[in-house]
């Protein structure tokens, strides 16, 4: 027969097969050998918590930054998950399940964004380039490390809400200023 509850309802088979987020929209690039990013919802800078938890992307600046790491742009592609290729699964999602709230290390190679680690690479290969020496790979397309700590399914979809939110505030402010009035934003989250 068909069951309507995949996990038949024991609380353990759903935290098991909970998949975290890594809070970006990514599509499979077999010609980047990963997950390329395409978007990172940003959210308010100064209203930036839901029930009293950051709502930041995993991956953004504003989040890695607290850990002196350098988040990633669109552009940039995941190439492994906790030292697995991520072209060995048919999915991402299969290598973050039951990791919500947990390091996870991710190799990355960065395209639109800039790192310490990558900037430490070009200084190598200018001072090998000056003696004469071919430094091509010590520069592009290498994979760094980035540890994040994915959301699970309920903080993914805040996330998302408020970034829309935001955007939304964001363009109503800007089509009011481009019209010559000033205008008050209020939107309700829940009228429960």
């Amino acid at each position: 027969g068909e069951y309507n509850i995949p996990n038949h309802g024991d609380p353990m088979l759903e935290a098991i097969n909970e998949i975290a987020s890594l809070g970006a929209l990514l599509r499979r690039s077999t010609e980047k050998f990963g997950y390329e990013v395409i978007k990172i919802p940003e959210t308010d800078p100064d209203f930036h918590m839901v029930d009293g938890l950051p709502m930041y992307s995993p991956l953004s600046s504003r989040t890695l930054s607290m850990s002196g790491q350098d988040g990633l742009a669109p552009g940039d592609v995941i190439v492994g998950v906790n030292g697995e290729s991520v072209m060995s699964v048919p999915d991402i999602n299969m290598l973050l399940r039951n990791v919500a709230g947990e390091s996870v290390r991710l190799e990355v190679v960065r395209f639109n964004s800039t790192s310490k680690l990558q900037e430490a690479r070009k200084l190598k290969a200018r001072l090998l380039e000056s003696k004469g020496e071919d430094a091509t790979e010590s520069v592009f397309a290498l994979p760094e490390p980035l540890i994040v700590v994915p959301l699970d399914s309920e903080g993914n979809s805040n996330l998302w809400y408020t970034a829309w939110e935001w955007k939304t505030r964001e363009t109503a402010r800007h089509l009011a200023a481009d019209a010559g009035f000033t205008l008050g934003y209020i939107h309700l989250r829940d009228m429960a």
